[in-house]
């Protein structure tokens, strides 16, 4: 690779190994004025010496990449700046690239190989250009970059996103006010164990036998499509409608011509909400009390996971076959109240993610080969006037 003539690099990390370890690389390439420094204002204090390259490490202290990129280009928007970053964020990668980065590099075990791949595209781009027709590209190469990203952005990185609604159709946040009067009423389909207490023939499910009464071990009636079930000793029984304090009464009656005073207890096993989208945890929860918060729910869903929008978080409830929904924000203090809404054992929660989670996903195969493309494309254009 032919080397530009008196070309000087500036090497700015607070890492010292990194610094040592890069500036012998770039002298092995062939580069002898190479300087380092460990913080970003000692490199600023030199720029008189008119460097032709900086590599800026992004996370230093006290002044961050970021900060120091935005400097150099102040002091001189002719120096050709690479970001170096060790972690693959979209986000940053377009500031840098929006500052006036030549490039962004994502720190590696083939860190310097790219090194050498950006030292080669600078040799190439300036072996090519003219005085003249260098100060045209310094000055074009910042929009060409933020531009191109921005074409990435606005055509290819929407999320996926479920349950979208009408904007036209408004929420009705009254349907999840907590209602303390509120009692489980029983449904089709609905898993019923019965616990009679000394009388494991009538039980069935029992909560007071050695074994487990899960619902996964099967022990429990179905709700018939009619709302009946078959009771032991009892005969079939209509419980479509009631509340577990219902059934359980009706139970102890009809048992008491059996037993002497007996004790029953009613659960129902499916009581459950749906938690979907940004939690660590997605799936079914199960509800065993009848007053259930979302905060609660999201607690047992593991937390939110990384990518997850707090401040749209959408609780959809069915009503007499009407799907109705609300959407809160959980990321203010000042909202619990209002946002902390309560439960009922069919609702289904959604946390979506946030936009970002795309561009993120995306960043190793789109962000690094960017300014590659940008590159070769002035080239072709530059060499073929």
């Amino acid at each position: 690779m032919k080397k530009t003539a008196q070309l000087r690099i500036f090497l700015v990390d607070d890492d010292q190994f990194s610094l040592e370890v890069h500036k012998q690389h770039l002298h092995n390439l062939g580069y002898t004025d190479v300087q380092v420094f460990a913080d970003g204002q000692a490199c600023l204090n030199e720029l008189v010496e008119q460097p032709a390259v900086v590599f800026i490490d992004h996370m230093m202290e006290p002044m961050d990449g970021l900060t120091l990129l935005k400097k150099i280009k102040r002091f001189d928007p002719h120096i050709l700046t690479v970001f170096v970053s060790g972690q693959e964020d979209l986000a940053v990668a377009i500031d840098a690239l929006k500052y006036g980065a030549f490039d962004y590099l994502i720190k590696g075990a083939d860190l310097k190989d790219r090194m050498t791949a950006v030292m080669h595209k600078i040799e190439s781009m300036l072996a090519q250009l003219s005085v003249s027709q260098k100060k045209k590209w310094f000055q074009f190469l910042p929009s060409l970059n933020f531009l191109w990203l921005l074409a990435i952005v606005l055509s290819s990185c929407a999320s996926q996103n479920m349950f979208q609604k009408d904007p036209s159709i408004k929420e009705d946040p009254s349907v999840f006010v907590l209602d303390t009067s509120y009692q489980y009423r029983i449904r089709t389909d609905d898993k019923i164990s019965i616990s009679v207490w000394d009388h494991d023939d009538l039980s069935v499910g029992s909560i007071y036998g050695i074994y487990n009464s899960n619902e996964v071990y099967g022990k429990w009636l179905l709700v018939d499509a009619k709302g009946n079930i078959s009771v032991p000793q009892i005969g079939e029984v209509h419980v479509l409608g009631k509340s577990v304090l219902e059934l359980e009464n009706q139970f102890r009656e009809a048992y008491a011509r059996y037993i002497k005073s007996p004790i029953v207890e009613v659960k129902v096993l499916n009581k459950e909400v749906t938690i979907l989208g940004e939690v660590k945890t997605p799936g079914k929860l199960l509800l065993e009390k009848e007053h259930n918060s979302l905060v609660e729910a999201i607690g047992r869903a593991g937390d939110f996971d990384f990518y997850a929008d707090r401040t749209h978080v959408q609780v959809i409830r069915n009503v007499n076959g009407e799907p109705k929904s609300v959407t809160v924000d959980l990321s203010l203090l000042k909202n619990y109240s209002t946002s902390n809404v309560y439960l009922q054992p069919g609702d289904v929660v959604y946390i979506p993610s946030r936009k970002s989670k795309v561009w993120d996903k995306r960043s190793g195969s789109i962000v690094v080969p960017a300014t590659a493309i940008i590159t070769t494309a002035v080239l072709v254009a530059t060499t073929l006037r």
